[in-house]
């Protein structure tokens, strides 16, 4: 992002002439620890119902002006809709599970998936671990994610 802004239940942000805006129930908070610390934003609340909006310097002068332009959407959780004035009304629903090109991505090989929370070169994690195990260049290391401990190398604090 070359810029962003919060206002209210939205985050929005900025490529070039690019503008990209999503809110949730809410709003969005930054993730403050981490390797991901201040760059991944989390939702405040639930995270049940979201609205994106796309759009670019053609239709908005300015950044500024696009992010000026949003208005809170009313967000109703138990019914799991949106509405953004009297005349427009947005409802989200689907039975059974969300399909990827015809086929359901919560099933691998036509049983249950858990996607893994960590899943690159130097470590895979799945949402079951309690033992980080990371590799990468030579280096080692081991950390026990349920007491928030570091195994290996021996933590020396």
């Amino acid at each position: 992002m070359d810029e962003f802004k919060c206002k209210g239940s939205w985050i929005a942000g900025r490529v070039g002439d690019g503008y990209v805006a999503v809110a949730t129930p809410e709003g969005f908070r930054p993730q403050r620890f981490g390797d991901s610390a201040f760059q991944e934003w989390l939702p405040a609340g639930v995270g049940s119902l979201y609205v994106a909006l796309l759009s670019d310097k053609s239709k908005f002068k300015s950044f500024k002006s696009f992010v000026a332009s949003l208005k809170d959407p009313q967000f109703d959780q138990k019914e799991l809709s949106i509405k953004f004035d009297p005349k427009e009304k947005f409802e989200f629903s689907w039975r059974g599970s969300l399909l990827v090109n015809g086929v359901s991505d919560a099933l691998k090989e036509g049983l249950p998936e858990m996607p893994p929370r960590l899943d690159n070169p130097a470590v895979s994690l799945t949402a079951t671990d309690s033992i980080l195990r990371a590799k990468f260049a030579g280096a080692r290391l081991e950390l026990d994610i349920l007491n928030g401990k570091r195994l290996y190398p021996a933590s020396r604090a």
